[in-house]
């Protein structure tokens, strides 16, 4: 299907919103499925999702701007999650007893070294289950499957405080 009339937006629109979406590596062109000179095919820029270096979006023309609609749609999807947290529970007997979501904490301590061999690992890991939930996808086999959206994020621990309600260190008793 054309993205545009799908979408019901002007092709020209949509054109330019993909080519900034390319201009900023979130997807790039698929020449290997257009069939004409005319027609632009486009995919994602990873097939696990993507990253984001926030400090060389900027650099980039327009990148100020990308940066800030980067981070609206970040907060967008981190309040999906806390909404997510913040629903009535529903029975665990509605859904075979288990519970439909994931909610994990952990607190390490890791040199720059360490998170960046942690981040390999989890990519892995994400990996593997993308592959199987695809192949999943096409599984007729009488379960019910859900998607799932997930975000996998490490900060400091002292730059908590500065982006939640918590109080600061000078304010603690």
């Amino acid at each position: 299907m054309d993205l545009a009339s799908g979408l019901g937006e002007p092709a020209n629109s949509v054109s330019f919103h993909l080519r900034q979406l390319a201009k900023y590596g979130l997807i790039e062109e698929n020449p290997d499925r257009a069939e004409n000179g005319r027609e632009r095919w486009w995919r994602m820029a990873s097939e696990r999702g993507f990253e984001v270096d926030l400090q060389a979006m900027g650099q980039l023309e327009g990148g100020d701007a990308a940066v800030r609609v980067f981070r609206r749609v970040a907060e967008g999807h981190v309040l999906a999650l806390h909404r997510a947290t913040q629903e009535p529970p529903q029975p665990a007997e509605a859904h075979g007893g288990q519970p439909r979501t994931i909610s994990d904490d952990f607190a390490l301590r890791l040199s720059d070294t360490e998170l960046q061999r942690l981040r390999q690992e989890l990519a892995q890991l994400l990996d593997r289950w993308t592959d199987t939930s695809r192949a999943l996808a096409e599984v007729e086999d009488g379960q019910e499957r859900q998607a799932y959206y997930g975000v996998v994020m490490a900060a400091l621990v002292q730059d908590i405080g500065a982006t939640t309600n918590a109080p600061s260190k000078e304010q603690r008793t």
